[in-house]
């Protein structure tokens, strides 16, 4: 009998994925460690972008006058108006948006093959939004084309798409002014042939960041055909895509000698 793939294995994909790291043990803390293995181009390009803030700042002394608020306390009603404003506003999701470079679905040829996990729930009331969109922040996932999140090849959402997630429920699509506050019965992950450049390494982040979503949201993993996404299961699909790319070279040889 198959073993059913359990959440704790993350940890044994991500060290494939980047090189190994130390973790902190600490049970409470959500991601962190696992997904800055991942991605750890997005720590990197926050601290360049608060160091160029820095200089300009220093450059532009105005500048950086001109970018603080003074709140004036003293008139009560201003500030009782401020408040309700604020509740009555809705919050808009700190999401990372797909660059306007990065590659688009619908620039793609026809796919040959789909690839998908589904993650499913544990709890009746789903994944909420806002835990969810810190997990896609730290691991690069951006919201792009399509109203659904999108992983790229190369950081700051560039690049071909390695994978897509959508809802797995309808409506598929997410909405940013939404998202914070709602739950999430399940998401698919999922992967088109031809897409990445590097599918092997798509696939591979694809079941890092499933395995993840499992761990700390408390999900099951389900495969293509809603069965239970065993190792062997995974063994398989790496297999396929290896396959797949042997056929497209062949193919690409046989036509350039035509």
């Amino acid at each position: 009998m198959n073993e059913v793939m359990e959440a704790p294995n993350a940890e044994a994909s991500l060290k494939s994925l980047k090189q190994s790291f130390e973790e902190k043990g600490d049970e409470d803390a959500i991601y962190t460690e696992e997904a800055l293995a991942v991605n750890e181009a997005v720590t990197s390009t926050t601290q360049d972008d608060q160091e160029t803030k820095q200089e300009s700042s220093e450059t532009d002394p105005e500048a950086s006058q001109n970018t603080s608020t003074h709140v004036d306390v003293s008139d009560d009603s201003n500030v009782s108006t401020s408040e309700e404003e604020s509740k009555a506003a809705p919050r808009l999701a700190p999401l990372l948006y797909a660059s306007a470079e990065a590659e688009k679905l619908s620039e793609r040829a026809e796919a040959q093959m789909a690839l998908v996990i589904h993650c499913i729930s544990r709890d009746e009331l789903g994944f909420a939004g806002e835990d969810m969109v810190n997990l896609f922040n730290q691991c690069d996932v951006r919201f792009g084309e399509r109203e659904i999140f999108h992983r790229f090849e190369q950081a700051e959402g560039k690049g071909s798409i390695q994978f897509s997630i959508v809802h797995s429920f309808e409506p598929r699509h997410f909405s940013p002014e939404t998202i914070l506050d709602q739950h999430f019965r399940g998401l698919s992950l999922f992967m088109k042939l031809p897409g990445a450049k590097n599918p092997s390494a798509a696939y591979e982040a694809m079941v890092a960041i499933a395995q993840l979503l499992a761990k700390h949201f408390n999900a099951d993993l389900f495969d293509g055909e809603r069965s239970a996404l065993t190792q062997q299961t995974i063994e398989h699909e790496r297999q396929q895509i290896v396959d797949f790319e042997y056929r497209q070279k062949v193919a690409a040889k046989k036509q350039a000698l035509s």
